[in-house]
């Protein structure tokens, strides 16, 4: 039995080494070290994406007076009228039996539009916009206090236009219809550390006629 004792003493401790304070402290460091590096990287994510939402007005105000300016200029040099996107065609009694669109003329409209935006943007591409880090606590004692952390305009990602429609009644048989152009910009936007996109929307009015007579229940597609 003692033979036994030893033999079983023997094999237990070459299976279950001696503990190891010094390898339990390493194991708990590399723990901490990856625990505080992910908090870091999302803690300067978090910061990031707040900082461009705080940057959004600024940045919307800037490429949407230039994209306003850029679909005004395309359509004065396409010279765009309200008969060239739309024909009405009405019976004999003058009333209007259709409403429809110049479907080569509102893509050229709009393909003229986006090449025109790209043309003008390219203005705002690397331009800083300067945010105060009293910003980020979000109260009005802090707020334009502290360094200032800039958000960088990278590119400008893509461009998109629609043509939109509105009928509004103005009188009796008295119907106003208005064209507008919805252009979409995407902007790549940098931060120290965090990168994303920002999307800025803006509408310009093309034309508008006032229709006599009753308007047909016509959808009109622009797209």
């Amino acid at each position: 039995m003692l033979f036994f004792n030893r033999r079983r003493n023997k094999f237990s401790d070459s299976f279950f080494p001696p503990y190891n304070k010094g390898g339990r402290k390493k194991v708990i460091a590399l723990i901490l070290i990856i625990f505080l590096l992910f908090s870091a990287i999302y803690i300067s994510r978090r910061l990031g994406q707040l900082m461009i939402k705080i940057a959004e007005w600024d940045i919307n105000n800037l490429v949407d007076i230039l994209a306003n300016d850029a679909i005004n200029e395309a359509i004065d040099e396409l010279d765009a009228q309200y008969d060239d996107i739309i024909t009405i065609s009405s019976d004999s009694q003058g009333n209007v039996t259709s409403i429809n669109t110049n479907m080569a003329y509102a893509n050229k409209l709009k393909t003229h539009v986006i090449n025109k935006i790209y043309e003008t943007l390219p203005s705002v591409e690397s331009q800083v916009i300067e945010i105060p880090l009293g910003n980020l606590f979000g109260s009005k004692l802090f707020s334009g206090t502290g360094p200032y952390i800039p958000v960088k305009i990278m590119s400008v990602t893509s461009v998109n236009s629609s043509l939109e429609n509105e009928f509004l009644s103005v009188g009796i048989n008295q119907t106003m219809h208005k064209i507008y152009i919805d252009a979409t910009i995407d902007l790549s936007v940098m931060v120290p550390g965090y990168e994303s996109v920002v999307s800025v929307s803006t509408t310009v009015l093309i034309a508008e006629t006032v229709i006599v007579g009753k308007v047909p229940d016509t959808y009109i597609d622009f797209n």
